[in-house]
Order: structure tokens, then sequence, then C-alpha cells
């Protein structure tokens, strides 16, 4: 096990998707608070044209880089990106040839997915990490503090990474399902960005025609337990969620996607 991790992260980091992505990530996040701390600063002519800069101060109070950030954290596109780079690396381990260099008994095919799972958590942490320094540097070139305990933003980011674990986990599952690189990526946005809001829709369809009582649909209620929605409704110091606690959740959650992925690679021929 502990060879087959070395080997797929000495895969990752000659994977091109683990640099775009990352790049793509990060310069999203400059870029966002280089448009908002123009436009905090009254940088916009008539025209509603936005002149970006990093070289003004701004008031410390009106723009934080590290709410930008648990923002940008909670808005589904960080979620999305690390659902795009697993299946990606899924993709890759196939068309490089990974796969075949492996000669392991069906009994044990289980340890290839599982592996990927903690390269993913990996990842996870690398993206993260790099979202962090660079909210760090822009806090320290403008002179920003942390609005909360130290200790409140480090739960929220380990949070946020156990989620985002879990959500590439399940699309590592989807895509060994479909095994089709383009219909992963497109269940990759339609989950991270619309599933939730049809479980709602549908969850407030049943109580409007008095199938599930209010009551019963409070306690019963799936999207209180999607990754998504966690993700989404997770804010520095507290869950803002009525049911079960974030780790509980996301840790069985994981668990559950761990099963069903190592399933398929001992059922079917993953080579």
């Amino acid at each position: 096990m502990i060879n087959l991790f070395k080997a797929n992260i000495f895969r990752l980091f000659h994977t091109k998707a683990t640099y775009i992505i990352l790049i793509i990530t990060v310069s999203i996040y400059l870029f966002s608070f280089a448009i908002m701390n123009a436009v905090e600063s009254g940088r916009v002519d008539e025209n509603s044209v936005v002149t970006v800069s990093f070289s003004e101060d701004y008031e410390s109070s009106s723009l934080n880089p590290y709410e930008m950030l648990t923002d940008m954290m909670s808005s589904g596109f960080v979620i999305l990106m690390i659902g795009i780079f697993s299946c990606i690396y899924t993709d890759e381990e196939r068309k490089s040839g990974f796969l075949k260099n492996l000669p392991r008994p069906s009994r044990k095919k289980a340890g290839i997915f599982i592996t990927k799972v903690f390269v993913v958590a990996f990842y996870t942490l690398l993206l993260v990490a790099a979202l962090v320094l660079a909210a760090f540097l822009l806090s320290v070139k403008y002179g920003s503090v942390l609005e909360y305990a130290p200790s409140l933003y480090f739960e929220y980011m380990f949070k946020q990474v156990l989620l985002f674990t879990t959500f590439g986990t399940a699309m590592m599952v989807i895509f060994e399902i479909f095994r089709k690189g383009v219909v992963a990526i497109i269940l990759t946005f339609l989950t991270s960005m619309a599933l939730a809001n049809c479980v709602n829709l549908f969850e407030a369809f049943l109580v409007y025609k008095n199938i599930v009582s209010e009551k019963c649909m409070d306690l019963i209620a799936y999207s209180q337990y999607m990754i998504t929605t966690r993700s989404a409704a997770l804010t520095v110091g507290s869950d803002n969620m009525v049911h079960g606690s974030t780790w509980v959740v996301g840790l069985i959650s994981v668990l559950i996607y761990v099963i069903i992925g190592s399933l398929i690679y001992k059922k079917r021929d993953v080579i």
C-alpha cells in the first residue's frame, strides 16, 4: 500500500491537471480579490470599467483576504475544481498505462482505489494550503487581520478539506461507473452546482403536497446531509446545520464512497 501511494504521488506531480487546476483556482481567488479591491477603492469609471491593481491600499475593515477565502471555499467553486481533478486523475491512470504496470491480484484491487482517496486528500490539502498562502500574502501586503481566532479558521479549513475529499471520492466512483471522462466531468458540474437545489425543491414539493409533514421533513431531509450543502453552509466557527456534525457526515460519507469504489475495483476489470 505504501509503495502504491508513493507511485500515485509520483504520478500526481507528473500530471498536468495537478498544476493547471491549482493555478486556475489561485488565480480566480487573486482576480476576485483584485476586482473587489478596485470596487472598494472606487476605481470604477462612469462606464463601469474596473481598474484592477494590487498597488493601492484600502481600509482593512472593508475587505479582508481571509473572509474572501472562506467565501470562495463555501461558494462551490473549489469543490468543483477538486471534483474535476479527481475525474481527470482517475482517467489519466489508464491513459498513462499506470494500471497495466500494477500486476495485483483481484483481492488487492481495492487498495488501488483506497490509495487514490489518500492522493485526493493530499491534493486537496495542497490546494487549500496554496489558497491560504495567497490570502496570507495579501493580508501582509494590505495589513489585514483575522476576524476570528486562528483555531476557528483551522477548524473550518480542515472541515472543508474533509468535504472536498469526500466529493472528490464520489466523483471517482462516478467515473468508474461510466468510464467516460466527459460524462463524469459533466456530472461533476451538475452535482456541485444543481443537485442540492433539485433535492431541496423535491423536498419542498413533498411538504407542499402533504406527502410528508414539515416536522418530519426537518428530521429526514436528505439535503441536510449532502456534501455540497454542508460545504456551502459551513462558516468559520459554526456548521450552520441543524442535524449532525460535519465531521461525522463527512467521515461516514467518504467511508461509503470508499466501500463502493473498492467493490467496483474488485468486481470489474479496472485495467
